[in-house]
């Protein structure tokens, strides 16, 4: 597998979009407000070093990519380097389907993307069918979703 997981948030942490690839929905994972909150905070601790944005986070098997945009933070976790480039790419593609006055509109009300049946089909028609992985695989392994490997080190 290669693309776990892809927040969409405000630089506060106020979550836009949380999406699994990992066989796990992260809808039904209630925590992902805590985890975009964790992601908020750790970017703003970097700027606290001097540094305009944090770029990613790498943890043993997986890194996350971060993309900065207007008042947006896109994350992408990855489990594979070769869905590096891939990652970028799509947190680009991000910002600009998120420029769409459509979704602009949905996210000045607070609400999330979540809901809206054509951003996520676009979404998931753009993560790369392999890097989905094998569906009967991931159920016969028990793939975790990025929060639940984080929940399991602390």
């Amino acid at each position: 597998m290669a693309i776990s997981d892809i927040f969409i948030m405000d630089k506060n942490g106020l979550p836009i979009l949380a999406r699994c690839y990992a066989g796990k929905s992260c809808k039904a994972n209630p925590e992902h407000t805590l985890l975009t909150g964790f992601f908020a905070a750790i970017s703003s601790f970097s700027v606290e070093f001097d540094q305009e944005h944090l770029i990613s986070v790498e943890f043993d098997a997986l890194k996350l990519i971060f993309h900065h945009f207007e008042n947006k933070i896109v994350v992408i976790g990855v489990e594979s380097l070769s869905a590096e480039e891939h990652a970028i790419n799509l947190a680009s593609a991000i910002r600009e389907k998120i420029k769409d006055p459509k979704y602009g509109e949905i996210i000045m009300n607070h609400e999330t993307l979540d809901e809206d049946e054509e951003f996520i089909e676009w979404l998931d028609t753009n993560v790369e069918k392999e890097a989905m992985g094998n569906f009967t695989e991931k159920l016969a392994h028990r793939k975790q979703s990025f929060f639940q490997r984080l929940k399991s080190l602390f």
